[in-house]
């Protein structure tokens, strides 16, 4: 037990020795080069909008089918009740039941299908308004500094003179190589 506990004694103090000599990544021991990556460009208001209503519009409308699927399964389920065996007659009422089952069954297709359309119609827009991606840089660029071939002019000096009889020019300067 007692080398155990020794073992994780030195195991603890030697850890931190390992890992700085591993070096920081944010300290003074980062990588100086650039780092790229590719950043999203966002969409317009319009595409968002428009975005926005197509699925919107599908997820009502799929709401709305599923509305009316389920008021045409309750319906044929009361249809269904009436038979041989259950001692109800079909009537006018449960004619009327049946009917009203279909008409929902119409609507709930109908719905469903308008939802698919516009869910198919996002997709598509979806696609067609990628506005794309662009490339970012972050970080210093290492460049070598070589020396310039020019000499560096000291001073330069350049003042007209009057002379006896005329003008002339006098140059003045000083270089170092």
């Amino acid at each position: 037990m007692k080398q155990l506990v020794s073992a994780m004694v030195v195991a603890a103090l030697l850890a931190p020795a390992a890992s700085a000599s591993a070096g920081d990544y944010f300290g003074k021991d980062a990588p100086s080069d650039q780092i790229t990556y590719r950043v999203d460009n966002p969409r317009t208001t319009r595409q968002r909008i428009v975005l926005g209503v197509l699925f919107g519009g599908a997820a009502l409308a799929g709401g709305i089918g599923l509305a009316f699927h389920l008021d045409s399964r309750s319906k044929s389920d009361d249809v269904t009740e009436t038979g041989e065996l259950s001692g109800r007659t079909y009537d006018q009422a449960v004619d009327a039941t049946r009917r009203g089952a279909l008409r929902s069954r119409t609507r709930a297709i109908v719905a469903y299908g308008l939802g698919g359309a516009l869910a198919a119609a996002g997709v598509v827009a979806l696609v067609l308004t990628d506005p794309g991606s662009r490339q970012v840089k972050v970080g210093r660029k290492q460049q070598e500094t070589v020396p310039s071939p020019i000499v560096p002019v000291s001073l330069l000096d350049v003042q007209p003179v009057l002379v006896r009889g005329g003008a002339g020019v006098q140059l003045r300067g000083t270089w170092s190589f």
